[in-house]
């Protein structure tokens, strides 16, 4: 009896192995698992099993197409455990996956008509698929006839996760679960991916030498084809904790304006961040330093060491930018003075309303300040554009500080002080030097209303010039402007109040005006030493209007 149940036994595992190993080695799964469509394909190397429910596959591959993204999963070996009655049902029903050698590729498509841009050439290969061409609209298949994947358990480790054009190349372990009808709807986790070694590329850059850290997430059953739905970050519940190593900041060139370059930027960037439906929650952060950013932009080049920081606050979904600069250098190409500007304690931050990670956000407020700049040589200033106009700065220190504001809508307010030490300047040749003091405060207003100057000063001292064979020597003024408005559309105006001191307006007459005309009359007849003059000035169609409610001394 027992030898006879033995023997059955024996047949009917005989029986098992000649039959599923048959069916799997003439590849029918391949061809009953993929649809007629080709947006969704199974293929492997070989897949075979010694006991019922246990497989081991080589060589696997899974790709799909639909929905503007294109995927492929690849795996070089792996074993599995599956009910293989629920293959009946279309269904593709996992308990445990142990897997090693998998990679994972996805790109989106471009819609239609729109160009391909230089980066293209740096997303991961999907073979099978146009490349980065939507895919044509396949019809509608039966819900009944949809292949369901569903892996309740996986522990695999992967060596190689290309997302666009950033691909990582190491160690990953991913943990956990998911389940995926294609074209229909999927559901992931709870999931992890833990980077214990590698790093991270954009074409032949590296983005980051090393990667370390974990991902934690859970993507609650979220519908493909619904028509309403722009993302599956609404459904995004997880934690984030990575550190990682930049060589420099070269491969996120394509993300920057045109015209704008970046170098050198190593450094460490350090992200802790939580996500509860897509939004990121307080607590969470990512900083960046590097003691050496260079960022070319035309002519100029600026290099300074660099501290940013991003952190949603505790207690609320508001965002916190922050940039720190400590000391920066600019240089100009073409400039050979004595010396070029310096910058320190630059220091700027935003606030925004919540952020999720599809990259909405609301702009509320920003703000920017300069804590020291200082211009060695004017001549730094002496740009072709300028030149071009025949005005050229010969001498002179210039040193500046101030800060500015912008509140959502539009309120903006700044705070702005400069001095120029023994400023020498020609235009064509006429010629001119002085001592020159500015500041000027501006309240909050509105930019489109028009700025408010609340109160502005101009001073100039020990001031010479020489012009069309005359001279001023030892002359000052002081123009003070208060409560003044600034409009930029539709042109640029000013209209407000202008108070203007002169040790002697004379000479600025003679300068002004025809020698022969008014200014002999004044010369005559009217004393401008010490002169005061109070007047209402406006921008006008061709000129200003310009009128004088006082005037004392003189």
């Amino acid at each position: 009896m027992l030898r006879g149940v033995v023997l059955g036994a024996i047949g009917l595992e005989a029986l098992y192995l000649v039959g599923a190993n048959g069916l799997f080695a003439t590849k029918k799964l391949e061809s009953w698992i993929s649809n007629d469509y080709g947006t969704f394909q199974l293929r492997y190397e070989r897949l075979w099993t010694w006991v019922p429910g246990r497989y081991h596959v080589r060589g696997l591959t899974l790709q799909s197409a639909g929905q503007g993204v294109q995927w492929i999963l690849g795996i070089d070996q792996a074993s599995f455990t599956t009910n293989p009655l629920t293959l009946v049902r279309h269904h593709f029903d996992v308990s445990r996956v142990d897997a090693s050698g998998v990679v994972f590729r996805l790109r989106t498509t471009l819609p239609p008509g729109e160009p391909a841009g230089p980066e293209l050439a740096e997303f991961p290969p999907v073979p099978d698929f146009p490349t980065m061409l939507p895919v044509p609209e396949e019809p509608p298949t039966p819900v009944d006839d949809l292949w369901t994947v569903a892996i309740r358990h996986i522990d695999a480790h992967a060596k190689e996760l290309w997302f666009q054009q950033f691909r990582h190349a190491g160690d990953v372990r991913a943990q956990g679960q998911f389940m995926l009808t294609p074209g229909l709807f999927f559901s992931v986790g709870p999931a992890s991916l833990e980077f214990l070694s590698g790093q991270v590329t954009a074409g032949p850059r590296v983005v980051a030498s090393s990667l370390t850290g974990w991902v934690k997430a859970s993507i609650e059953p979220t519908s493909i084809i619904d028509p309403g739905r722009q993302s599956v970050f609404p459904e995004v519940d997880g934690l984030v904790a990575l550190d990682a190593q930049l060589p420099g900041v070269e491969a996120w060139q394509s993300f920057l304006p045109a015209g704008v370059k970046l170098a050198d930027g190593s450094g460490q960037v350090v992200v802790r961040a939580s996500l509860a439906r897509g939004l990121l929650q307080g607590g969470s952060r990512a900083s960046y330093e590097t003691e050496r950013l260079t960022v070319h932009t035309g002519e100029t080049t600026v290099v300074g060491e660099v501290k940013g920081e991003w952190a949603v606050r505790d207690g609320s979904e508001s965002s916190h930018i922050k940039l720190d600069v400590p000391t920066a250098s600019m240089t100009r190409r073409g400039y050979k003075g004595a010396g070029s500007p310096r910058l320190s304690a630059l220091h700027g931050d935003v606030l925004t309303g919540p952020l999720d990670t599809a990259g909405r956000w609301e702009f509320r407020r920003a703000h920017a300040s300069v804590g020291a700049f200082e211009a060695p040589d004017v001549r730094y200033f002496n740009t072709d554009e300028l030149t071009g106009t025949g005005f050229v700065f010969e001498q002179g220190v210039a040193r500046a500080h101030g800060s500015a504001t912008i509140e959502a809508p539009d309120i903006t307010s700044a705070d702005v002080k400069l001095t120029v030490e023994s400023l020498t300047a020609r235009h064509k040749g006429d010629q001119g030097h002085a001592e020159v003091a500015f500041f000027a405060h501006l309240p909050p207003s509105s930019l489109a209303k028009g700025l408010t100057i609340g109160e502005a000063r101009l001073d100039l001292r020990d001031v010479f010039a020489r012009a069309q064979g005359k001279e001023i020597k030892q002359w000052w003024t002081r123009i003070d402007v208060g409560n003044a408005k600034v409009t930029l559309t539709p042109e640029l105006g000013v209209r407000g109040p202008v108070t203007v001191q002169a040790k002697d307006a004379s000479p600025a007459l003679a300068f002004a005006l025809d020698p022969g005309g008014i200014e002999g009359l004044l010369r005559d007849h009217l004393n401008t030493k010490e002169l005061k003059v109070q007047a209402t000035v406006a921008t006008v169609p061709g000129g200003l209007d310009l009128r004088l409610p006082a005037a004392e001394g003189g």
